[in-house]
């Protein structure tokens, strides 16, 4: 039979998600490897930036390209992969 867990046995990790675009921090919801979903709708032409993911105070940097800009009546964002 499974015992409850003591307070001691949880562990939920400090994540920050956003991508950078020019001088904006867009903070985000979630990533996917093909997409990005903000928190908030914002108008972008296609361009460059930068997902940002720090979890527990370790941070990475992945350069990304939105092939189609963003909508603000969308907040599910398309990115590729800069190399």
């Amino acid at each position: 039979m499974l015992q409850p867990s003591s307070s001691a046995d949880i562990y939920s990790a400090d994540v920050r998600i956003d991508l950078v675009v020019g001088q904006q921090t867009l903070s985000a919801a979630k990533v996917g490897p093909d997409h990005i979903v903000l928190r908030e709708g914002v108008e972008l032409d296609p361009c460059d930036g930068v997902l940002v993911v720090q979890v527990d105070g370790s941070v990475s940097h992945t350069p990304v390209r939105l092939p189609f800009g963003a909508m603000p009546f969308d907040r599910d964002v398309l990115v590729e992969q800069r190399k």
